[in-house]
């Protein structure tokens, strides 16, 4: 530029009085409103940029300050607010004590049969040292990257996350280390506010201070939600992966690693594909802070997701163990908190048994249904047939209560739901019919199976509320219950409390009480035995006998039998000898003697206790027979092995001691009587005879009218209880005459029938593999030749003279006389010392 130019840029055009004008201004303008001149004075150089806003720039700065030492101001006054409000974080680390899992596993300690756990959710402390280095590398690879460097709070990461969500106009990202999500979930929750805000920022720096990284990261990994109810990483792992969170790989870490960020989002039930692409993303992490090579990134990333089947909870074969186990544990700890406290318990159950003794209440259940037609399809009846009896019937405006038995009238089917629903009175009802298949043994679909307006025996499992449609169970067959117990310990180690099992059913193997007919005889013949004044030997005269106004009969196919041994009469189950024998012994010494044995359940002081005429449950009679196998000792029957804390401490059970209840001598005289109802001929059980290729004993019972059919027997090895009857004390099989003078039930079942296949069945299946062994005879005992018709001692050459068993001092003193000079009548309990005994 010129000097020339440059002068006259600067100075601009003279005036009129010579001098330059100012610049951008006409003579006009550089004079005043009133015309005259100007004052005078030099005017202004012109401004630089820099001049123009080096003011905003420093009122900017000021106003920068005074907002930084408000906002500075600010904060100490509520750091100073809030200080001594904040929780102290001192045990944290050391109190952490969520509520945990208990979980209940089969006698193997493999086998998971059940759960328990608080409404939030499942969840089971590891320690940091079991959770795999590679998934905590993912997790903070994902979640807080400089989480093993900063103090607990990332600040970079804060105002590049505020600076992203105001770009953005929403909530975008988040800026909160692991240290911080920790404070958020044991202390704050996530409300967004500011107060909550520097309540964060103060209880992390504190957490930081008073933890160890290990302990933040243990806090953490068991604490946060990984979806579906699941909390901390092994309840996750369990969960998706169907294994311990020891056992995972880079893969399964790194999709577990994603999940913390939105379980509902990114869970792999749920979203696949994301979860893929999240996976992905916490695989580059890991890769870009040096955790995992490139290639080990590339192929994690290639695997596909291989999750484990959805959990079903407890198996329904064994959800009656689970709630006999749960209420074992409620008697035996009283008030400890099962679902909070992270238990494990090894359960007495053994799973092959427990569906081997399922399988064979159901096969023996069918074989009842064939015979009596208990089975579908449902047909509506003919105009004006009525149903048959035996079940109640209510009025359109009367309501159902749940466990009992109505008649029922289908009124709708759903093969698409797999329902079909019945009107009981005013309420309605569904049954869900592939949970009844013995009913259906053709697998018809609903709308095949049942004709609408067919009636049918139901039972609400689940009555309705309102207009609600409610849950009902067909009720067309009997029932069954199954206990299995090993004698040597008390373990229940299979219990069936119905042909349809579930949470919440009905258990009749430990709730039902019903009568077990001569099923309770074994237990006046120990009395006896204890007594001393009988023996296996002794004769007792089945003749007529009259008590009152009660004269008690034999079975239909036993009429009386004249002077017959305690061991006859035992196989053959005649009645009237086992009431001789209770009336000689005594009511209260048989009732004693029940105490001993475990029955807690009422039972009658009168002479039908002998016919088994008070009720009890089928785990009280078989608990009662385990003493008998057991020698006389009584070890109280248990579901639960073991239970440890969630240190792997074991807690005491307050088990009673085991003791013997019963003289040993007389325990083994009674098992080898049992051994003849199964080995006689003519005894009741003897359908069971070579079946087990062992020694066996037991004894059937059928109840009044057959409407409880029960064998309750075993070996050395295990006992085993079977019942089978209606839950509304229909009787078995079909009405009919069975004699001239008056209308009962036609016992087509009975014990004998149908009870004993099913304890078979299972017998079998417990006994495989196991050797064969002898009930051992204890110190005590000792045999002697005897005549069977007299009880006395046998000469050589007495016909039918066969070895029985005596307790020691009981041996028969005097010998039979020689055959063809005996009469039986002389050595028995004759008819006419009993006609005249008291009444009942």
């Amino acid at each position: 530029m010129s000097e020339e130019r440059r002068s006259l840029r600067i100075s601009g055009t003279p005036g009129p009085d010579g001098r330059p004008a100012a610049r951008g201004r006409t003579p006009d303008e550089a004079q005043g409103a009133d015309g005259t001149q100007g004052s005078g004075e030099e005017p202004r150089p012109p401004r630089t940029v820099w001049q123009r806003v080096r003011p905003w720039l420093l009122w900017s700065a000021l106003g920068l300050f005074v907002l930084l030492l408000a906002g500075v101001i600010t904060v100490a006054v509520l750091v100073d607010r809030y200080a001594d409000q904040l929780p102290s974080v001192d045990d944290l680390g050391r109190n952490y004590r969520p509520p945990q899992v208990t979980r209940i596993y089969a006698r193997d300690g493999t086998t998971v049969i059940g759960e328990i756990f608080a409404d939030e959710g499942r969840r089971t402390i590891v320690p940091i040292g079991r959770i795999p280095r590679v998934l905590v590398d993912a997790v903070i690879a994902a979640e807080d990257a400089d989480f093993r460097s900063h103090a607990g709070l990332d600040w970079l990461g804060m105002v590049r996350s505020l600076i992203i969500n105001v770009w953005k106009g929403y909530y975008a990202q988040g800026g909160s280390t692991i240290t911080q999500q920790v404070v958020r979930t044991f202390y704050l929750g996530r409300e967004k506010t500011l107060e909550r805000k520097i309540k964060e920022l103060l209880l992390a720096r504190r957490v930081e201070q008073h933890l160890s990284k290990e302990q933040i990261l243990s806090l953490y990994l068991n604490q946060i939600c990984f979806g579906h109810g699941r909390y901390g990483v092994e309840e996750a792992s369990r969960y998706y992966f169907g294994k311990p969170v020891a056992e995972v790989n880079l893969a399964e870490a790194a999709l577990l690693a994603a999940l913390p960020k939105g379980p509902a989002i990114y869970s792999p039930r749920v979203n696949p594909q994301k979860a893929i692409e999240r996976r992905h993303y916490v695989l580059r992490q890991m890769a870009r802070h040096g955790y995992v090579t490139a290639q080990q990134m590339a192929t994690a990333d290639a695997e596909p997701i291989r999750l484990a089947p959805e959990p079903t909870g407890t198996p329904a074969w064994a959800a009656g163990y689970v709630e006999a186990v749960r209420a074992e544990l409620r008697a035996r700890l009283g008030d400890l908190d099962l679902a909070k406290g992270g238990y494990t318990v090894i359960a007495a159950l053994d799973p092959r048994l427990q569906q081997a003794a399922q399988r064979a209440a159901v096969a023996g259940l069918r074989a009842v249904d064939e015979r009596h037609g208990y089975v579908g399809p449902l047909r509506r009846l003919p105009e004006g047939q009525a149903p048959a009896p035996g079940a109640l019937r209510l009025a359109d405006d009367q309501t159902p209560q749940a466990g009992r038995v109505y008649l029922g009238r289908v009124t709708a089917v759903d093969d698409r739901a797999g329902t079909v629903r019945f009107r009981v009175g005013r309420a309605l009802g569904d049954v869900r019919l592939a949970e009844f298949a013995r009913y259906n043994p053709e697998g018809l679909p609903p709308s095949r199976f049942a004709q609408l307006g067919a009636p049918a025996r139901v039972s609400f499992v689940r009555p309705p509320e309102g207009d609600a449609v409610g849950e009902l169970q067909l009720v067309l067959g009997p029932e069954a219950a199954v206990v299995l117990v090993d004698p040597a310990t008390g373990e229940v180690a299979a219990l069936v409390g119905g042909s349809s099992p579930g949470p919440g059913r009905f258990d009749r193997a430990r709730q039902a009480r019903r009568q077990p007919g001569s099923s309770f005889k074994p237990l006046v013949y120990l009395a006896a035995l204890e007594s001393r004044t009988f023996t296996a030997a002794s004769i007792v005269n089945d003749a007529p006998v009259v008590y009152g106004n009660w004269k008690p009969q034999n079975s239909g196919r036993n009429r009386f039998l004249g002077p017959i041994s305690l061991r006859t009469a035992l196989a053959r189950s005649v009645n009237v000898v086992a009431v001789k024998v209770l009336e000689q012994v005594g009511v209260d010494n048989v009732l004693d003697l029940a105490r001993r044995l475990g029955i807690a359940s009422t039972l009658r002081r009168e002479l039908t206790l002998a016919l088994g005429a008070s009720e009890v449950t089928p785990m009280e009679l078989t608990g009662a027979l385990a003493v008998v196998a057991a020698g006389g000792v009584r070890r109280e029957p248990t579901f639960v092995r073991e239970v440890r804390r969630p240190d792997g401490t074991r807690l005491s059970l307050d088990r009673p001691a085991e003791r013997q209840v019963v003289d040993a001598g007389a325990a083994h005289v009674l098992a080898d009587m049992l051994r003849s109802v199964i080995e006689e001929p003519a005894a009741t059980g003897h359908a069971a005879a070579g079946e087990l290729g062992r020694p066996a004993a037991g004894k059937t019972g059928t109840s009044t009218a057959a409407r409880d059919a029960w064998f309750v027997g075993f070996t050395p090895q295990w006992v085993a209880g079977v019942w089978v009857g209606f839950d509304d004390n229909h009787p078995l099989g079909a009405e009919g005459p069975e004699d001239g003078n008056e209308r009962r039930p036609r016992t087509q079942e009975s014990g004998g029938r149908t009870a004993l296949p099913i304890w078979l069945e299972l017998m079998k299946a417990a006994h495989a593999g196991l050797p064969i062994r002898p009930f051992a005879r204890p110190a005590g005992v000792t045999t002697a030749l005897v005549d069977p018709a007299t009880g006395l001692l046998a000469a050589g050459d007495t016909p039918g003279a066969r070895e029985e068993l005596f307790l020691d001092g009981t041996v028969p003193q005097q010998s039979a006389p020689p055959a063809g000079q005996q009469d039986a009548t002389d050595f028995a309990l004759g008819e006419a010392e009993w006609l005249d005994g008291p009444g009942t």
